[in-house]
């Protein structure tokens, strides 16, 4: 199912700190945190039967030499879009005071990411056109159409495609 057009909402505020950490690198594979998986699907789920959306954070370096993008911090964003059954859009204050929070903890900011509620987690056109305002990125997909099984799947956008990664969660 082909979802509806939403505003650009990664355009629609801007800020001088949204930069994305990717030091000119395209990572190959992702990793993420037990903790931050845990607040991942818990963001997702809590949504249902709405999509969720926010941003993504690491506490380290983003992207390793190897290729190896890390997750260790989520940002939920309250998803304030008049179809959110369909398409999300960052509530305003809640985009900035993240990105503050972000800045103030001497995080970087590694992505963005949102759930499909009943589809499954690849980029639809409406996600393109979302995109089209951001810098390159990391942004997950998480599917929820079997919500006691999500499926996330991890894609680089480069600026003009989503490039599926290779996944991993991990304990420390």
């Amino acid at each position: 199912m082909i979802r509806q057009p939403h505003p650009a909402s990664l355009g629609q505020v801007q800020s001088p700190s949204m930069e994305i950490a990717s030091n000119g690198q395209s990572p190959s594979k992702a990793e993420i945190t037990t903790e931050a998986w845990l607040a991942l699907i818990e963001s997702c789920t809590s949504e249902l039967p709405n999509e969720a959306c926010g941003i993504l954070a690491c506490s380290q370096q983003p992207i390793a030499p190897d290729g190896l993008l890390r997750i260790d911090r989520i940002f939920p964003i309250r998803n304030a879009s008049s179809s959110s059954k369909q398409t999300f859009t960052f509530d305003p204050k809640e985009w900035v005071q993240a990105l503050l929070s972000i800045q103030k903890n001497r995080q970087s900011l590694v992505g963005f990411y949102h759930s499909h509620p009943t589809t499954a987690p690849v980029p639809s056109l409406a996600d393109l056109e979302g995109m089209k305002y951001a810098p390159a990125a990391s942004y997950w997909i998480v599917s929820l159409a079997d919500s006691q099984h999500p499926v996330v799947q991890p894609y680089w956008f480069n600026g003009t495609a989503f490039i599926p990664l290779m996944f991993a969660q991990i304990s420390v």
